[in-house]
C-alpha cells in the first residue's frame, strides 16, 4: 500500500476505513463508447469511523480502448488488481456527503507494513481522543525520521493543523521539529509535505523563534542534493516577507544563493551556445 496515504485528511474530515475484500467484478458498455465495471466487495472489519454495509457495490467508468485505459486509468480503481479478487483498504466519506461515498481503495495484506503502522495509528488516535496534551506529546515522538511515513506525516500535519492544539507552540519546539524532519527525512515527499505544513498553518502558530527554526531549514536546503528540494526551500525563501528571520544565517544564505546563481547562468550559457549551434 502506498506508504503516504493521507491519513489525517480521512480521519479529520470524519471518513471511515474498513477492511474489505473484492468479491466479484463484472464489465458492461455503456454509451458514449465507455466500459462501465461493477465491483462488489465483502467488508471484514471496520477500523474507524461509521459502519458501511456489510456488502457495498460500486462502480465506474472508463474508455472502452484497452490502450485508453491504460494511458488514464481510473485514479481510484486503476491501481486495484480486481480479477485477483484482493483485500483492500476501503474509505468512505463521512454518511452526510453528497455525491458518492468512495474516497479510496488501496489494495492491502495482513503482512504490508503500511497497514500495520496505520493500525497502530489509529489505536493511539482513538485512545487519547480529547487528550490534547497527550496527543501533541504523541505526535512529537512520531517526527522521528526512523518511523514509517505514516506516522510521521499524520503527525506533522496534526500539529500544524489541528483546531484545538491552537497553543502546541508557544516557545517554537514544533517547528523545530518538523525542520528536522525536513532535514532528516530519508522520503522527499515527507520532507516537502512536513515543509508545507510548517510554511502553512504551523507559521502562524509558532513563536520568532520557530519561524527561525523553519526559515532556517529551508536555508539548509538551498543546495540539498534533490532538486524538489532545493526548488521548494528557495521558492519560500524568495516570498519571504520578514528577512530577520534569517538575519543569523544570512551570510550561509547569500552564500548559497550566489552558488545557485553561478549554476543558473552556466546553464544558461550552455543553453544559449547548444540554441545557437542548431538556429538555422
Amino acid at each position: 500500500m502506498n506508504p503516504h496515504i493521507p491519513v489525517y485528511s480521512w480521519l479529520r474530515a470524519d471518513g471511515s476505513l474498513c477492511l474489505a475484500r473484492v468479491t466479484g467484478s463484472s464489465h458492461s458498455p455503456v454509451p458514449s463508447g465507455l466500459l462501465r465495471t461493477q465491483v462488489q466487495m465483502t467488508v471484514g472489519r471496520l477500523l474507524w469511523g461509521h459502519a458501511s454495509e456489510p456488502h457495498p457495490s460500486f462502480s465506474f467508468d472508463e474508455p472502452s480502448d484497452r490502450m485508453a485505459r491504460l494511458k488514464a486509468p481510473d485514479p481510484i480503481w486503476g491501481a486495484i488488481a480486481l480479477d485477483n479478487r484482493p483485500s483492500v483498504l476501503l474509505v468512505l466519506r463521512a454518511p452526510q456527503s453528497p455525491g458518492d461515498r468512495l474516497w479510496a481503495v488501496h489494495e492491502t495484506s495482513a503482512d504490508d507494513p503500511t497497514l500495520r503502522s496505520l493500525l497502530q495509528l489509529l489505536s493511539v488516535e482513538r485512545a487519547h481522543a480529547g487528550q490534547p496534551r497527550e496527543r501533541v506529546e504523541q505526535y512529537l515522538r512520531w517526527l522521528d525520521p526512523g518511523l514509517h511515513p505514516v506516522f510521521q506525516l499524520f503527525a506533522a500535519q496534526a500539529l500544524a493543523s489541528d483546531g484545538d492544539l491552537q497553543e502546541v507552540d508557544r516557545h517554537g519546539a514544533v517547528a523545530a521539529r518538523l525542520a528536522s524532519l525536513f532535514r532528516s527525512s530519508a522520503e522527499v515527499y515527507v520532507r516537502i509535505a512536513s515543509a508545507s505544513w510548517m510554511w502553512g498553518p504551523l507559521w502562524s502558530k509558532t513563536t520568532s523563534t520557530g519561524r527561525t527554526a523553519i526559515a532556517d531549514s529551508a536555508v539548509d536546503g538551498l543546495l540539498d542534493a534533490d532538486t524538489d528540494v532545493a526548488s521548494f526551500s528557495l521558492d519560500r525563501l524568495l516570498a519571504l516577507q520578514d528577512l530577520s528571520v534569517i538575519r543569523q544565517r544570512s551570510a550561509a544564505a547569500a552564500s548559497a544563493l550566489r552558488r545557485l546563481a553561478s549554476d543558473r547562468a552556466h546553464e544558461d550559457k550552455r543553453i544559449e551556445a547548444l540554441t545557437q549551434k542548431i538556429s538555422p
